[in-house]
């Protein structure tokens, strides 16, 4: 059977900052915050009549709303979100550094250290005719470009006819990241790619006629960098070694109708969630966010970064046993993970923050580090009402035992 495995390489240049963490989350699902903090989300009206979209509709009204995400300094005043003060992250397969660029922008990205995909070197490379692609974020920073298809080679798994979006122009946002390329892991609704849509790396995995029923997956296994364990994705196969005698917890994604603050219960009656590695915190309900920093002493909300915050000196022992239900199944938060980063004057940015506006909760890397995480594209057949944001695709998982990563 193929299989692919992936080892992730860490980003020399991240430093771990709550704020941006935060803002990436609001921008990302055009979420307004509910607790008071220097973030605004508004919705601006433009002129969508110059849009690819717009003409293909062929709308005679072609003024639009779209999210803006504002952000208010120390004195209180409201201005745009630079684009240093977001963390650029994508869910869809996009090289952006290519030839398409001009030779001054790819000049740009030779000289900070980029690699620069060159489609003319690649013997599977086709162009995709009147295929096009144009991304906006809440920040101002836009991208576009082109489309054609090539063979992806995932640690060895290859996806032969993989559309890939080429950009011809980076806005000065996009061009601030370390990263020559985005890979999504996420699901067709959100590709932009018009007039025909194309499938995402993780749908043609699932659509691989060589890959057997039940091999139709990704998995992720994230660590700290203080766990000294390179984080690892695999295709098409379950790591027998990560998951390590566990048992796979399956769930469709997903019910999470209840929590848990050192085992006192907290119903969440028809609440559901999903898990992304793409966010880098949890992002829960305000009642439940509330309850787990009660349980913190010293812990508090923090109206300047919109987040709460806790004595960086807490000892293990005084953090509060925090879990959430995936499905019918308890996972645990690995106490390592409630500290995000420095919040500065000697406290911690929390790793569970509050959703806002939005109506289910997102388990990021605060909650991913703590389990070996499975994305199984095969098709349940589970009666189930299911909300329209995962399908009907299965999410597992094996809780990694915190004992592991104690140090």
């Amino acid at each position: 059977m193929p299989c692919g495995r992936v080892t992730l390489v860490r980003n020399p240049n991240y430093i771990k900052d709550g704020l941006k963490a935060y803002g990436n989350y609001l921008r990302k699902f055009a979420v307004a915050p509910t607790l008071e903090g220097p973030f605004d989300l508004v919705h601006e009206i433009f002129d969508d009549s110059t849009s690819l979209l717009s003409r293909l509709r062929k709308q005679d009204n072609s003024v639009g709303t779209r999210p803006l995400l504002l952000k208010r300094d120390v004195a209180g005043r409201t201005g745009h979100v630079d684009a240093t003060d977001i963390q650029q992250d994508t869910e869809y397969l996009a090289p952006m550094w290519s030839t398409e660029l001009t030779k001054a922008v790819q000049k740009r990205g030779v000289e900070s250290g980029h690699n620069i995909f060159r489609p003319a070197d690649s013997t599977t490379f086709k162009p995709s005719a009147g295929q096009t692609w144009h991304i906006r974020y809440g920040d101002g920073s836009t991208a576009n470009g082109i489309v054609g298809i090539d063979t992806v080679d995932l640690g060895g798994l290859k996806i032969n006819g993989q559309s890939i979006e080429l950009a011809n122009h980076l806005s000065d946002g996009f061009m601030l990241g370390s990263e020559d390329g985005l890979l999504g892991l996420a699901f067709g609704s959100i590709n932009t790619v018009q007039p025909h849509a194309v499938h995402t790396p993780v749908e043609n995995l699932s659509l691989q006629s060589d890959l057997n029923h039940g091999s139709q997956l990704f998995t992720a296994y994230l660590t700290n960098s203080r766990d000294h364990i390179q984080s690892v994705y695999t295709f098409g196969e379950i790591d027998s070694e990560l998951v390590a005698g566990g048992t796979i917890n399956y769930a469709l994604q997903f019910r999470s109708e209840w929590s848990e603050v050192n085992g006192t219960r907290i119903p969440l009656v028809g609440n559901t969630a999903i898990a992304d590695t793409g966010t880098t915190l949890a992002l829960i309900d305000d009642f439940t966010c509330k309850l787990i920093y009660a349980a913190i002493p010293g812990a508090t909300y923090d109206k300047s970064v919109g987040a709460y915050v806790f004595p960086a000196t807490t000892k293990r022992e005084c953090l509060p046993v925090v879990t959430f239900a995936i499905g019918d199944k308890p996972f645990t938060v690995h106490k390592d993970d409630l500290a995000f980063a420095d919040a500065g004057n000697g406290m911690v940015f929390g790793g569970i923050q509050s959703r806002g506006t939005l109506s289910f909760n997102i388990y990021g890397d605060t909650c991913l580090k703590g389990m070996y995480a499975i994305f199984d594209q095969v098709l349940c057949d589970v009666e189930y009402e299911l909300t329209i944001l995962q399908g009907n695709k299965r999410f597992g998982f094996v809780q990694k035992p915190e004992s592991a990563v104690q140090h």
